[in-house]
């Protein structure tokens, strides 16, 4: 990280299917990573870092359709749900400058160039990958930093 203007993070659990039964393959991956980038962070004197994590997470929950939550509930969504929280916060309290993007649910389309901040979710909300990279490079350009930001392409209420 040595020379570097800010970390960009797209770190995540790999889950081997949604059944309710699949946990993630490495459970504690993002608690073990997330610390590694806060300490090669310091090392390096960075200050910045925009890290992925998900709508629905942290403050995000109450925007999250119902229909959605009980997805979580009944997937092994369940298990990534808690790994999330707890990335969240070891970014969180890391004194960095951080700010978490909570795309909706990710697609592999192309940029559409029309990423919505919502204030309320309904339907099936999603984003494209190409979408969340756009919108993190363009993050980097803004002189305040935004601790949590959902976004989406469809789905904004």
């Amino acid at each position: 990280m040595t020379g570097s203007d800010a970390v960009l993070s797209a770190l995540g659990l790999k889950l081997p299917g949604l059944a309710p039964w699949n946990r993630p393959e490495v459970p504690d991956f993002l608690d073990v990573s997330s610390a590694a980038v806060v300490e090669a962070m310091r090392q390096a004197n960075l200050r910045r870092l925009i890290a992925v994590s998900s709508s629905g997470i942290g403050d995000s929950a109450s925007m999250l359709p119902g229909f959605f939550k009980v997805f979580i509930a009944l997937t092994a969504m369940r298990h990534a749900w808690p790994a999330l929280n707890r990335m969240e916060k070891i970014y969180g309290s890391s004194g960095l400058d951080v700010t978490m993007v909570r795309p909706t649910g990710l697609s592999n389309g192309p940029a559409t160039g029309t990423i919505v901040e919502p204030t309320k979710l309904v339907g099936q909300a999603q984003i494209s990958r190409a979408d969340v990279a756009d919108w993190m490079l363009a993050e980097l350009a803004r002189s305040d930093v935004r601790p949590a930001v959902v976004i989406t392409t469809t789905g904004a209420g």
